[in-house]
């Protein structure tokens, strides 16, 4: 017996808010600018340095793919020619920087962390220059680049002195590149349909629509009303409630009401 199918052509309308406000950026266009760096142990060459150009290890070439990386970022090489026995322990840190005018603020970054062995990249913030809390580590190779946000609400928002530092922990491993660094305040309430998990074709029969939301905002969000259509037909709207998607968290939804695909033909969905 011949086995039929459909074909569905998915349309996903991201629904993003851009009423956000940069607090804060930097892209170390031309040097650290009024950024510090702090030795914790090591070699005393083993610190953060301002870098331009391909990323050089023992065994390799790597290019640093940050939004601006054409003028320059910071580098901390962990890597070089010998092991010179003493492990390495050395912070980037911020200037002060005022949030006290912010309800929520988000830490944007771009970085490309190279694992050899056991290093670890961590990220702090803090309030008053004391007390650190420390809100990502990363131990493992990342993207090139990767987009890091990190909601650090709870220890910036409204806060005049904030500073943010990067502490990098290794023994003769690769390296940790950043760039783009940034303090944003997102809008309240800001929700985006990220991906619809439908399989491009589907045999003949009820098709649910299903996907993920993200919380782009600076709210956990309960509830949220969600629409697609078929074919351009009439909407179906389900309202999803109960729910505590925190900011920055994502939430897989699946329409109650399915499609009814009986016929092999072409389905335009839009949600």
């Amino acid at each position: 017996m011949k086995k039929f199918f459909t074909l569905i052509t998915i349309l996903s309308y991201i629904v993003v808010v851009n009423a956000q406000t940069t607090i804060y950026t930097t892209s170390f266009a031309g040097g650290i600018g009024s950024w510090t760096t702090a030795q914790n142990s090591g070699n005393p060459n083993e610190i953060w340095k301002y870098h331009i150009g391909n990323i050089s290890t023992s065994n390799a070439t790597a290019t640093f793919a940050s939004t601006t990386a054409s003028n320059g970022f910071m580098l901390f090489m962990s890597d070089s020619s010998a092991d010179n026995g003493t492990a390495e322990n050395a912070d980037l840190l911020s200037p002060t920087i005022n949030c006290s005018a912010e309800n929520f603020v988000f830490l944007k970054f771009d970085q490309y962390f190279q694992q050899y062995q056991t290093s670890s990249g961590s990220v702090f913030v803090s309030n008053d220059n004391v007390t650190w809390y420390q809100i990502y580590n990363v131990t493992s190779t990342s993207s090139n680049p990767e987009h890091v946000v990190l909601d650090i609400t709870q220890y910036a928002a409204n806060q005049a002195t904030v500073y943010l530092k990067f502490n990098y922990q290794g023994n003769w491993d690769y390296f940790w590149a950043l760039d783009d660094i940034s303090l944003i305040s997102p809008v309240g309430l800001d929700i985006s349909v990220d991906t619809i998990t439908m399989s491009k074709y589907v045999s003949l029969g009820s098709q649910t629509v299903s996907g993920i939301v993200t919380n782009r905002g600076g709210t956990t969000i309960n509830s949220f009303d969600l629409s697609y259509t078929d074919n351009g037909g009439a909407p179906v709207t389900q309202h999803f409630s109960g729910l505590a998607i925190a900011p920055l968290a994502s939430y897989d939804f699946a329409f109650t009401q399915p499609i009814v695909m009986n016929t092999a033909i072409q389905h335009t969905i839009v949600v």
